[in-house]
C-alpha cells in the first residue's frame, strides 16, 4: 500500500490493523480466485506465488491479473475510508515472473518456504513503484529482459 508509513504515524495501531485486515481480506479473495498462494503478509505487503502447489500455463498472466484486480478492489475502500485516513488508499505492485523454488511445502500444517531471487526481485520492484503503478519483470531466463511500468491512474484502466 502506498503511504503506509505516513498512515501508521497518524492513526492508532488498532485502526491500522482494521484497515489492513479489510484490505488483506479482499486481496486474499482475489489471489485465491486466481489459484495463487499467499506466502506471507508483512506490514502492508502481500507476497503471493502462482504455480504452487499446482502450476498452470498462464501463472504469469494470473499474477498480472491479480495485481490489476487488487488495485481495483482497493479503490472503493479508499473513498469509504478517506475521512478516517486523511489520504487516499492506493496500491503499488511488483511482479517477477521467473521460476520460484519452494522448500518443503505442507499446506495442511502451514509449513512452507519460498526461495530464490524471483521473490526478491518482485519485492524490489514493488518498492520502486509509485502509487497506482505496477512494475512487471517478465523473467524467462533470457538476457536483455526488460521491466515494464504500468501506470494505473484509475484502477479500472490498469491492464
Amino acid at each position: 500500500m502506498s503511504g503506509y508509513a505516513t498512515l501508521s504515524e497518524r492513526l492508532d495501531p488498532e485502526e491500522i490493523r482494521d484497515i489492513m485486515n479489510r484490505i488483506f481480506d479482499e486481496i486474499a479473495r482475489v489471489v485465491v480466485n486466481y489459484e495463487g498462494f499467499i506466502e506471507k503478509f508483512i506490514g502492508d505487503e502481500v507476497m503471493a506465488v502462482f504455480g504452487v502447489p499446482k502450476s498452470h500455463e498462464d501463472d504469469a498472466i494470473r499474477a498480472v491479473r491479480v495485481a490489476r484486480e487488487i488495485h481495483r478492489v482497493v479503490e472503493p475502500m479508499s473513498a469509504e475510508l478517506k475521512a478516517l485516513t486523511g489520504q487516499p488508499l492506493t496500491m503499488h505492485s511488483g511482479i517477477s515472473t521467473g521460476l520460484v523454488v519452494t522448500g518443503d511445502l505442507d499446506l495442511d500444517s502451514g509449513s512452507h518456504g519460498v526461495l530464490v531471487g524471483t521473490v526478491n526481485l518482485a519485492s524490489r520492484l514493488s518498492s520502486l513503484a509509485s502509487s497506482n503503478e505496477r512494475f512487471d519483470h517478465p523473467n524467462h531466463g533470457l538476457a536483455g529482459s526488460r521491466i515494464y511500468v504500468q501506470s494505473c491512474p484509475h484502477s479500472g484502466s490498469c491492464i
